[in-house]
């Protein structure tokens, strides 16, 4: 069981995260809205994880991820984002781009996340005290799920990865495109792409990810699923093909 601090203004979303964390029967919990004594805690007391919640832009949530960056080498730590408008977000975004948790994300998914975290560092995958390995740890041979639980509407619907060809926005909506079906989804892409393992999930244009398993060709600027065409944008397409494995 392990030991989690949660750093966070006192807020519905705050509520939510900890019973999220009870229902995955992670309940050894201390939740720290006060600077002081947060970072007096820290150095008196051992946390397996801290969870940093940016629902709200202030003070003492900025303070706290400052301590963190350059104080706090030997705890692991995943910033949960409720608000994207929160100013230290792109901040985070340059120097943990794989420690960022955007909402919305369900218990199940915060859950895996932790256990992906603790189980990099117990294998000293943990680079330089502070790295959160969040889908580098899929891509590294740990141990991957084969489907994903998905909330379209009031239904919950199961999908295997291996059955996603590709996924889209449009508007307000993300779609997961199978071979016989669209799902809608209320969230944004770039939540679900955090969301995904990479391989073989990989963003190719502003609008897309693609599951390179299902690729049959590409040229310049499209990516060719059987008769599916797809827009690459070169911003992706050295990504892309760093994954693909390519003989040239």
């Amino acid at each position: 069981m392990y030991n989690i601090s949660i750093v966070a203004t006192k807020s519905k979303s705050t509520d939510q995260i900890v019973d999220q964390l009870s229902q995955a029967g992670l309940d050894r919990v201390t939740l720290f809205q006060d600077y002081l004594e947060f970072i007096n805690k820290i150095n008196s007391s051992t946390f397996d994880l801290i969870l940093v919640i940016l629902d709200k832009n202030n003070s003492f949530i900025n303070k706290a991820v400052q301590f963190l960056h350059h104080e706090c080498q030997d705890i692991p730590y995943i910033f949960c984002i409720e608000n994207e408008k929160n100013a230290i977000v792109g901040k985070l975004t340059k120097y943990l781009p794989s420690g960022l948790l955007y909402a919305p994300f369900t218990s199940v998914h915060l859950s895996n996340i932790i256990e992906i975290t603790m189980d990099c560092v117990h294998k000293k995958k943990f680079k330089n005290g502070h790295r959160v390995p969040g889908n580098e740890a899929l891509s590294s041979g740990q141990k991957q799920d084969k489907h994903a639980f998905f909330k379209s509407g009031t239904e919950i619907i199961k999908v295997s990865y291996d059955k996603i060809k590709h996924i889209y926005s449009e508007h307000v909506y993300v779609f997961i495109v199978t071979d016989d079906k669209k799902i809608p989804l209320r969230t944004k892409l770039e939540s679900l792409e955090g969301y995904l393992p990479q391989p073989p999930f990989q963003r190719i244009h502003q609008r897309f990810i693609v599951n390179i398993e299902h690729i049959t060709k590409l040229n310049t600027d499209v990516v060719f699923l059987d008769d599916t065409e797809l827009p690459l944008s070169k911003k992706y397409k050295k990504q892309l093909l760093s994954k693909m494995n390519v003989f040239c």
